[in-house]
């Protein structure tokens, strides 16, 4: 038997509502918020199961260094995620069969 289980994957970032918001219309999950004792608000993801997936914290500062974690996703279209703020910074092409 495992000494632990898998809870969520935690994301930092700035703005957690905002950011939040966009994966869970990419994603079609529900977006839930918690305040914060501080008074700031950190949001995350449910599924259908209502198992907390994703959880976007609030950092008071920007990435300095590449983030180690991103999401895969298959989408209809890119057009849809960009409608939804997504910016494409490297499209399919040479030798890579994804966009980024």
């Amino acid at each position: 038997m495992a000494d632990a289980r898998f809870m969520k994957v935690c994301v930092d970032a700035l703005d957690p509502v905002a950011l939040g918001g966009f994966w869970a219309a990419v994603l079609d999950y529900e977006l839930e918020e918690n305040d914060r004792p501080e008074g700031e608000r950190e949001a995350g993801l449910i599924d259908a199961t209502e198992t907390w997936r994703v959880w976007f914290n609030r950092v008071p500062q920007g990435a300095s260094v590449k983030h180690r974690v991103h999401f895969d996703v298959y989408t209809r279209a890119l057009a849809d995620l960009e409608a939804l703020g997504a910016t494409i910074l490297r499209p399919e092409g040479d030798d890579r069969r994804w966009t980024v």
